[in-house]
């Protein structure tokens, strides 16, 4: 039975790159032909379309309609604007061909229920990666306890409040997490602009402050290659508002080996995937986040290390300071 360190195996990290407050180790290792189509190429050619699952909407699913005639892989943390409110990927998924999915989502525009357009667009981007981190820390749990991949809608609520608190004058009238890339896009794409993706990369691993934060990796050089710049901007926002000191976490080490062992030491529980393969999520270790297999080999991993803080903190009682006040100037 494959386990995330027989699935790592033959994985090695390049030399580190950095800008600004981040540093990536690009990572290496078998590339294997693609076989699937990413969203936005599906979306893009017309193959595949995302809705609301009923003129009504649920904000904890979408509807994925795939006409292509290969799977369509959506990623954790993508995120989709439009529709009735912008949500995003609670875990990585392969739709299969020719289908109808009910994919599992969460609302990452908190001031919003009313429609913009039918269909959803793909944003270009991830969530942001320390969020992104919770998010799965909650999707884990809520899969362990009761078969369902849902996350903590409160949590990612108040998160995005506290981000767009600590970056002063962004202006974010639906409280949507968009806004924390659209204030800042010239710095973010600057970011970017240093980590383009290396020939045969598959993936990377993401250090601030000397600290080993997280990781992703795809079974393929050329869906990383169409996913790089989503996920260094996830990173990006990372850089220009930092976690406190407390809640960084991560490993203290410039040898990215010290992640990538962590990773592939941690239990994992297995679950039946949304879509086609298997799904695995770590268990409480020190690591979260998830993988997707799918025959037999690893076409998406992510993991990070965990977060400390949350609701209750002095972080979180900033955001709530932050919505007040513009609760206050409507």
């Amino acid at each position: 039975m494959d386990t995330i360190a027989t699935l790592l195996e033959g994985v090695e990290a390049g030399p580190a790159r950095s800008h600004g407050r981040l540093t990536l180790y690009p990572l290496f290792g078998p590339d294997r032909p693609r076989d699937y189509l990413l969203l936005h190429e599906a979306i893009e050619a017309g193959l595949a379309r995302v809705t609301e699952v009923s003129e009504g909407g649920s904000v904890p699913e979408l509807a994925l309609v795939n006409e292509a005639d290969r799977p369509v892989l959506l990623l954790d943390g993508q995120e989709l604007v439009g529709a009735k409110q912008n949500r995003i990927l609670n875990l990585t998924l392969l739709a299969p061909p020719k289908a109808t999915l009910v994919v599992p989502v969460s609302c990452v525009e908190a001031g919003r229920w009313a429609w913009r357009e039918a269909a959803f667009r793909d944003a270009g981007r991830v969530h942001f990666a320390m969020g992104r981190a919770r998010k799965a820390a909650a999707v884990s749990r809520n899969l362990a306890e009761a078969g369902v991949a849902m996350a903590d809608q409160g949590e990612i609520w108040w998160e995005i409040d506290a981000r767009l608190a600590r970056m002063a004058g962004v202006e974010a009238p639906t409280r949507a997490a968009a806004a924390l890339y659209e204030s800042r896009e010239d710095e973010i794409e600057r970011y970017v602009a240093a980590f383009p993706a290396a020939e045969g990369q598959l993936g990377l691993v993401a250090a601030m402050e000397g600290r080993l934060l997280g990781l992703e990796l795809f079974d393929s050089a050329d869906a990383f290659a169409q996913c790089a710049a989503r996920i260094v901007r996830s990173w990006a926002v990372e850089a220009l508002s930092p976690l406190p000191a407390g809640e960084l976490g991560g490993i203290e080490s410039d040898d990215p080996r010290a992640l990538l062992e962590a990773v592939a030491a941690a239990p994992v529980r297995r679950h039946r995937a949304v879509g086609l393969g298997e799904g695995l999520r770590f268990e409480p270790s020190g690591i979260v986040g998830g993988a997707l297999v799918w025959e037999g080999r690893l076409v998406h991993l992510m993991a990070f290390t965990e977060v400390e803080g949350g609701r209750g903190s002095g972080d979180w009682a900033l955001a709530r300071a932050s919505v007040r006040a513009r609760r206050s100037r409507r």
